[in-house]
């Protein structure tokens, strides 16, 4: 199947043979079966862009992908791999692009190892905060509340959105664990800065006393870069990872280098100053 799929030049019959090849993965739970879903799930977004398919061939490619990615030996990828799918496919359906945007936000808001997305940047999942569909609405608002570190809002919602989360194997308290986390990173900036144990207490919704603790979790989930000072009673955070990474966060991201550049490029001046040869005096 590899290799007729491979030889083919019309682009049906490779949509049909990779389909089929995928199907035949998924059958099995192998080396070669592991090797064939990480292979799918590097090319298929190159595939359904490449070839001039009916958008239902590139579902079920998309699709068969997804489900191909549950076999991998490494689940953590493979969970990974399925999401980046998935959101791929927000871009393709208006028929089923509802549902696929709540599948994409819930298995966001249940993943306790990622703490950022572009899916808010997403048209579908924009479309879901006027959707007349209830859930739909309540899950944005979640999604929305949990990328601001707004731990109150993330706190009440629906017993409809409750279940979803639980159908991936989540639960509320994942994503209030996920915006506490979240709302710390937010406190830090281009700069080092040092938030007392107060402001950061108030910002979690949590108590004083419960503050090295998260802040020893946000930097175990590399959201935070930050140190405490106990005689302080301060937090000190060098970096933080932003939730949503737009079109600010890049003009901030560039502004940093561009200073950093400079810095170098100065730092560079001196050193070859000091390093010219003194000037000898004739005799």
């Amino acid at each position: 199947l590899v290799r007729l799929c491979n030889v083919c030049t019309d682009a049906n019959a490779k949509a049909e043979v990779a389909s089929t090849l995928m199907q035949a993965a998924d059958a099995k739970a192998d080396r070669e079966a592991d090797r064939i879903a990480r292979a799918c799930a590097t090319r298929v977004l190159d595939w359904i862009r490449e070839w001039d398919v009916a958008t239902s061939a590139k579902t079920e490619l998309l699709e068969r992908t997804v489900e191909l990615q549950k076999k991998r030996k490494d689940p953590k990828r493979g969970r990974q791999d399925a999401r980046n799918v998935r959101e791929a496919r927000l871009t393709m359906e208006e028929g089923q692009v509802e549902n696929m945007a709540k599948e994409a936000v819930a298995d966001f808001l249940t993943d306790p190892n990622t703490h950022r997305t572009t899916l808010l940047e997403s048209k579908a999942v924009e479309k879901m905060k006027v959707s007349q569909d209830a859930v739909s609405r309540d899950m944005y608002a979640l999604l929305e509340a949990v990328m601001s570190g707004d731990v109150q809002a993330a706190s009440n919602t629906s017993s409809q959105v409750e279940a979803m989360l639980k159908a991936f194997g989540g639960n509320l308290e994942g994503c209030k664990t996920k915006a506490r986390l979240l709302a710390l990173a937010a406190l830090g900036g281009d700069a080092v800065v040092q938030v007392p144990y107060q402001e950061v207490a108030q910002a979690l919704h949590i108590d004083v006393e419960e503050v090295e603790t998260w802040v020893v979790e946000a930097v175990g989930h590399q959201v935070a870069d930050a140190k405490l000072d106990q005689l302080k009673q301060v937090v000190v955070i060098s970096t933080a990872s932003r939730g949503i990474f737009g079109i600010d966060e890049w003009r901030s991201l560039r502004n940093r280098i561009g200073a950093w550049r400079d810095g170098v490029t100065a730092m560079n001046k001196k050193v070859g100053a000091v390093r010219q040869p003194p000037t000898r005096l004739a005799a």
